[in-house]
């Protein structure tokens, strides 16, 4: 099959990588339109575009980002159902999570720098990407703090304390951390000796 894709997207890297992305990754057309109808539904006025990308912060291997252009409000109450829905629609086509293209929000609030690996980011695109694999409790707006990594450890030990076997998403929205910074803590300070009995289902 072949991609017409620079009539279909704003091309983010060079054609020709995309195109050799493509051939050595074969269902990346085929994925590509059978997720078009779907993207046409949801976000019928989004700006979409392609980007090769290999420094996801959770994932080390080289991905064809699909970039969805999104509203803050799409973005905290539709996108997760959104998503997983279009993900649902490829499951024929990709073994477990193995999927060589990842839909990818992008937000004009200057708040959540996709780029940055901002925690809130990384969550909706990680749910998305592992077919569903979250409760779908994701309906509250945050705003990161930026606090030293000591009173994050503070916090964390006293929510902890104070909410036995929390799970990491509540740890994460109600302190207001990053995602990824709160799992480094947890581990740490478990290996300190800490016992927090974090979950993460």
């Amino acid at each position: 099959m072949d991609c017409d894709l620079q009539n279909l997207y704003i091309l983010n890297s060079p054609m020709e990588k995309i195109n050799e992305f493509i051939s050595q990754n074969k269902e990346t057309c085929e994925i590509i339109y059978e997720i078009k109808p779907s993207l046409e539904k949801y976000f019928p006025d989004s700006k979409l575009s392609l980007e090769l990308c290999d420094d996801l912060a959770w994932t080390t291997e080289e991905k064809l980002l699909l970039k969805v252009s999104v509203t803050d409000e799409t973005f905290f109450n539709d996108i997760l159902d959104y998503f997983c829905e279009i993900y649902e629609r490829i499951g024929y086509l990709i073994e477990d999570i193995i999927c060589p293209i990842v839909l990818f929000p992008v937000l004009s609030n200057e708040n959540y720098d996709a780029r940055k690996h901002n925690g809130v980011i990384d969550l909706v695109v990680r749910t998305a990407y592992f077919n569903g694999d979250f409760d779908k409790n994701f309906q509250r707006e945050m705003t990161l703090r930026e606090i030293p990594k000591c009173q994050q450890e503070k916090e964390i030990i006293e929510y902890c304390t104070n909410n036995p076997n929390p799970d990491i998403s509540d740890i994460v929205y109600d302190l207001q951390l990053d995602l990824f910074a709160a799992d480094e803590i947890i581990d740490e300070l478990e290996d300190k000796g800490f016992i927090l009995n974090v979950k993460y289902d």
